[in-house]
């Protein structure tokens, strides 16, 4: 698509930071609908804010997002 390929780079380490925090470093491992929160919420903060309908509308890309994360 022609974006640099470290475009999200801090909005991943947000997310990192996020996941690292609630899952006491690794020690628990977090279910889908948690990550996709976290996901939905970073992506609320930076570049929102958006209202309910929008973040519904985002939601399967968060979904798809959280599953990466997991699968990874």
């Amino acid at each position: 698509m022609g974006c640099p390929p470290d475009e999200y780079d801090s909005e991943a380490s947000l997310i990192e930071g996020r996941i690292a925090k609630l899952t006491q470093s690794g020690e628990k491992p977090l279910a889908e609908n948690q990550v996709e929160r976290i996901v939905a919420e970073v992506w609320n903060e930076l570049f929102g804010p958006f209202d309910d309908e929008d973040m519904q509308e985002r939601r399967s890309a968060f979904t798809a997002v959280a599953r990466k994360i997991i699968g990874s």
